[in-house]
């Protein structure tokens, strides 16, 4: 499995995941099924996203992660209850490491196109150019 498939299943796994936190929150008050709904809305978005703009969809899902895990983070030191809180910021930071290494990994190795050297690449006139 690619890191690309194992972070897109990931990030729809995590919007699932604040779905059903939303939908199980909505008894204690909407707001939490707003919020929870909205952010697994745009996590599974970004995950369907990941094919064909993968740096918008890496960098929406981080930026969703961040917020969720610090406002649950804040509400977990301030009342100290394991569920939901430490549940939400365990999954959020998970998400984030998983995402993060994701990154590094891409990093270390490349596309195919940029091992090649400058003057070997296709250019727009043309196949390939090799002196």
């Amino acid at each position: 499995m690619s890191p690309t498939q194992r972070n897109r299943i990931l990030m729809a796994v995590y919007g699932v995941f604040l779905i059903v936190m939303g939908l199980l929150g909505l008894e204690r008050s909407p707001v939490s099924f707003y919020a929870g709904g909205g952010a697994g809305l745009i996590v599974l978005i970004c995950a369907a996203l990941v094919a064909s703009k993968p740096r918008i969809a890496y960098i929406t899902c981080a930026i969703v992660c961040l917020a969720v895990f610090g406002r649950f983070l804040m509400t977990f030191i301030s009342s100290g209850n394991v569920y939901p809180h430490l549940i939400i910021v365990i999954a959020s930071f998970l998400t984030m490491a998983i995402l993060i290494a994701g990154h590094f990994e891409a990093q270390k190795n490349p596309p195919v196109e940029e091992k090649l050297p400058r003057d070997s690449r296709p250019d727009e006139k043309g196949p390939l150019v090799l002196d």
